[in-house]
């Protein structure tokens, strides 16, 4: 009888066809978690082992999810002991499924492991909200360049998948895999996978930080710990002091502490606010940025500033808010607005909100200016979809431009706050031909280029020369209030989202790590009738709101509203806090934490180094050393938190409503 009219042929056949298909399948994800093999290789015989048998049990992990699926649809539909129907399009349905699926995976982690050996961190909840938030992907420079070179990439797996089911559907059919065979085979990644599980559990118990490593180069690993249990057994030794839980918890906030006083002075500054993407603190430099330095050297200028964090989110949070980048997620969900700027509009500012990026990502307008209207924001999106939107210096002019504009129409009766986002030193740092000031300079980047140190020398060049172009616009808002008189009574600051590295310390770009690179900005403080100071301290992000805030008249103590302090008053810090979407770093004048938000029980040997980056010996010591900080930082991340059952916190202070702002 012909497969077409013979019962449970259809079903026998395909099954033999997906089992050498997804035998082949897994030898291709082999092949894609090689970066991650090579990445946990330790050139030592039973770490290598340890780290292959994670390689095979990963791979087969990564895969499951499609087989599973696969196989129950396959049951569905061509069942081993029934009428054959309308087997061939059932058949193929269920090839075109393995074979989305399949691609699928295989996409996933080809876009990991390039995620990875940039930033150093798999695909997680910040990759997620980069993708699903409007701007985000944009806000990565990547282009149409990018775009299509991935496009490629993904058109590559494609074919090589579709080429292994044919090859599976010409040999599957004649020669299907020994049922004995798949078995073993089968027993023998249950096998491995539960040796290198058991492997790691004796290692977190014994705080053994170079299998965790190991283990964590690869994308999804769920550990699994048997600490306790093995303590019983003698195999492994309470450790001392333990990382606890970071997370402040998912209680309403408390925001601020108490009512604020604010009594208006009798003569309301100006405030003018100037954020440079990526733009570290060795940028502020009479060659490279000539206009800021200048203003500096009249100005409060701040050597050793920090950002709150090490990517936009959390440096522009910290700045606004005065608190730490882990309250933002509560901050978003309440959509609160941060005390500086509902002051701001309680006072009658005209507000002029200026990026050349885009206000949506990170989502900024429903936190930092969730209530300010829509018409006092003016961003780029009307270049979405063109070169201007990559070539950010375009942008910064234009948006210049509209500031300027701005400040001319202004009502002249009323205080005005003007913010300014500048994009030219975002990844890829365009700049016109006139503002070349180092040669030789790499003449394109992409995220291809990102993997090595080859070219970080001529990368860093490109990026001064960007850096140059956005001080050039700082400089016509500068000559613009020097012109209009303006100067003496407005409040100026100049500084950077978060830093920018160049593999000085093994990473490129921002957002992987907290080295002193990725989170040391600038910051130039103009304020009319204080003259030039120059503060050596450490000084963060956090402090910027409880600056400002006195000026504007605001009477209460800087706690009630902020975890930093007054610039201008005496910064004897012990520790400042940095932050990315899932870790915090505590940095101490000896030691810098790096600690995930939420706690795992274990401080790896990486998660503390000498606070310029450095290796420690005993990193133990330093922990115990660190733990007051640690403790003195979780009260920091649940001030401003209201438990539940307690007394209701004061409301921030209520802009007014209506139009003219």
């Amino acid at each position: 009888m012909s497969e077409a009219v013979q019962p449970g042929t259809a079903a026998r056949s395909s099954s033999a066809v997906l089992d050498r298909f997804f035998l082949a399948s897994y030898l291709l994800i082999l092949l894609l978690c090689l970066p991650y093999l090579r990445r946990a290789w330790r050139s030592d015989l039973g770490s290598d082992a340890y780290a292959l048998a994670v390689g095979l049990a990963q791979a087969a992990l990564y895969l499951a999810p499609a087989f599973v699926a696969t196989r129950i649809v396959h049951r569905l539909l061509l069942p081993r002991r029934g009428p054959p129907g309308r087997a061939p399009v059932r058949r193929a349905i269920v090839y075109a499924l393995a074979l989305l699926l399949t691609t699928l995976t295989a996409v996933a982690i080809e876009a990991d492991g390039r995620i990875f050996g940039i930033f150093g961190f798999h695909l997680n909840g910040f990759v997620l909200n980069l993708l699903t938030t409007p701007g985000g992907i944009d806000s990565m420079g990547i282009g149409r360049e990018g775009v299509a070179s991935f496009a490629s990439v993904v058109a590559g797996l494609a074919v090589a998948q579709s080429l292994l089911l044919w090859g599976s559907h010409r040999i599957g059919r004649a020669a299907p895999l020994p049922r004995r065979r798949r078995a073993w085979a089968i027993a023998l990644l249950v096998a491995v996978s539960l040796g290198e599980r058991v492997t790691y559990a004796i290692g977190e118990a014994r705080s053994d930080g170079s299998i965790l490593e190991q283990a964590n180069a690869f994308p999804l690993y769920f550990p699994v710990t048997a600490r306790n249990r093995l303590i019983e057994m003698g195999i492994a030794k309470p450790r001392d002091g333990e990382v606890p839980d970071l997370d402040p918890g998912s209680s309403t906030l408390a925001y601020p502490l108490r009512p604020l006083r604010v009594e208006p002075p009798a003569r309301l500054l100006n405030v003018v606010w100037l954020v440079g993407e990526s733009l570290r603190w060795d940028l502020l430099d009479p060659e490279v940025m000539p206009a800021a330095h200048g203003l500096s050297r009249d100005a409060w200028r701040f050597t050793r500033h920090y950002s709150g964090g090490n990517g936009t989110r959390m440096g522009m949070f910290s700045m606004f808010y005065g608190v730490h980048g882990p309250y933002w997620f509560q901050f978003l969900e309440e959509r609160r607005s941060p005390v500086l700027v509902d002051v701001l509009q309680q006072q009658g500012y005209q507000l002029g909100l200026f990026t050349s990026a885009r206000f949506s990502y990170p989502e900024f307008d429903r936190t930092i200016f969730a209530h300010v209207p829509a018409s006092a924001m003016r961003d780029s999106v009307e270049n979405y979809h063109s070169d201007d939107w990559v070539r950010g210096w375009k942008n910064d002019r234009a948006r210049v431009s509209d500031l300027l504009e701005f400040l001319e129409k202004r009502d002249r009766k009323r205080p005005f706050f003007a913010f300014m986002f500048f994009e030219s030193t975002h990844f890829r740092y365009y700049f016109p031909d006139e503002s070349v000031i180092r040669r030789p300079y790499a003449q394109e980047v992409d995220l291809d280029e990102l993997s090595g140190p080859q070219k970080a020398e001529l990368e860093y060049a490109r990026y001064v020369n960007a850096a140059h172009h956005l001080d050039s616009q700082i400089g016509r808002i500068l000559d613009y209030l020097r012109r209009d008189g303006h100067l003496g009574d407005t409040i100026v600051l100049i500084t950077g989202d978060h830093g920018e590295e160049f593999w000085e310390k093994g990473r490129t770009g921002h957002n992987s790590e907290f080295h002193e690179e990725q989170i040391r900005v600038p910051l130039v403080l103009w304020i009319p009738g204080d003259g030039g100071h120059v503060v050596d301290a450490n000084t963060s992000h956090v402090d910027i709101a409880p600056t400002l805030l006195p000026l504007l008249g605001v009477r209460n103590p800087a706690a009630d509203y902020s975890l930093g302090r007054d610039l201008r008053g005496p910064i004897d810090r012990e520790f400042m806090l940095v932050a990315d979407w899932s870790r915090i770093g505590i940095l101490d004048p000896d030691y810098k934490l790096t600690l995930p938000i939420h706690g795992t029980g274990l401080l790896l040997e990486n998660a503390i180094t000498t606070r310029d980056d450095g290796p420690l010996p005993d990193a133990g010591s330093a922990y115990r050393v660190a733990e007051p900080e640690l403790r003195a930082a979780i009260g920091d991340l649940r001030r401003f938190r209201r438990e539940p059952g307690s007394v209701r916190a004061a409301a921030p202070v209520s802009p007014p409503s209506g139009p003219g702002f």
